[in-house]
């Protein structure tokens, strides 16, 4: 039996004749579908490039810090969703509803979902991470600035990558074509662990946090320049949850069927998932540009300007958080 995983929402643009009983798009369908994957593919380009320069910047022209190390592997997270959306957005658009592609196209596809799902994960784990980084800073200072481990930032992307590597698996490999149809106990099962780690751990800790540290800086006594790094948190954490948990929820409404038949089209759901998953993890180097360029000093590029801004180092930031009295 050939290993095939589930219909999940998460961006991967190649889609198949659903097994559960839902019949294929529709006439009236085709022409929405086609803007959708067009508009996906926009974003997957325009996001390859922001990640690549993101990525760029960090390793060769701004100096590493232990905030920029978190970000450095979201830019590499976000780039790997892209990098296997953007080919598998091309290929839709000449297969866009049959599988009638070569095996070895196929199982490049299949590969290239796996990947994705990877760094789609990893994405959620590290942005949770920054958001629970950065509030320890803010609520346990003396912790943060003389007992934090010096390389904590690196120990703690290497576990959230394997941490990823551990999910995605189960989740492809358990679940086979057979399994899906009938709903095997051990597919469903991997379904709900991934769901639950991602947005029931993880997803709920990086709002409290997130929250947290917002209003701990809107009642700091003083504020005289605004923290751009909690800014660009709080914005990514905000496009994260509107862009990815509703196509997630949808994934597992979808598979146990909870939803009434007809009541949305399988292929539809399918794409405006890709668009959010594109758009997703496109955002966050045009919120680092757009809130670093609000500040940024003059006579630098736009672009290293406001990256520069951004990614302050360490030492500027504590020491700014003691004169406002965080």
């Amino acid at each position: 039996m050939e290993a095939r995983p589930p219909p999940h929402f998460n961006g991967s643009g190649e889609a198949w004749p659903p097994e559960n009983g839902m019949n294929g798009p529709t006439p009236e369908d085709c022409t929405i579908l086609l803007v959708l994957r067009a508009i996906a593919l926009v974003f997957s380009l325009l996001g390859l490039v922001g990640n690549g320069t993101v990525l760029w910047f960090l390793c060769f022209r701004i100096p590493r810090n232990q905030f920029t190390v978190y970000i450095l592997n979201l830019a590499l997270a976000d780039f790997t969703v892209l990098l296997c959306s953007f080919p598998t957005l091309l290929f839709v658009f000449g297969h866009p509803m049959k599988l009638d592609a070569a095996p070895f196209a196929m199982k490049v596809l299949l590969m290239l979902r796996i990947i994705h799902l990877f760094g789609y994960n990893t994405s959620l784990y590290l942005l949770t991470a920054i958001s629970v980084e950065r509030c320890l800073s803010v609520f346990q200072p003396i912790w943060y600035k003389c007992r934090r481990p010096q390389h904590q930032s690196v120990i703690v992307c290497v576990l959230l990558w394997g941490a990823s590597c551990l999910l995605t698996g189960p989740e492809f490999f358990i679940c086979d074509k057979e399994m899906y149809k009938s709903e095997n106990k051990k597919c469903s099962a991997a379904l709900i662990a991934s769901f639950g780690f991602g947005f029931v751990i993880f997803a709920p800790l990086m709002v409290i946090c997130s929250l947290s540290l917002l209003c701990k800086i809107r009642h700091s006594s003083q504020q005289r320049q605004p923290l751009k790094v909690y800014v660009v948190i709080a914005i990514a954490v905000l496009v994260f949850l509107m862009s990815t948990v509703p196509p997630r929820l949808l994934d597992l409404l979808l598979y146990f069927k909870l939803l009434p038949p007809g009541e949305i089209s399988f292929f539809s759901a399918h794409h405006a998932s890709m668009l959010c998953s594109s758009i997703n993890s496109s955002g966050n180097p045009f919120i680092y540009v757009f809130v670093g360029g609000l500040w940024r000093k003059r006579g630098q590029g736009p672009i290293h300007g406001a990256l520069q801004s951004v990614f302050k180092s360490e030492m500027q930031l504590t020491e700014h958080e003691e004169e406002a009295g965080i």
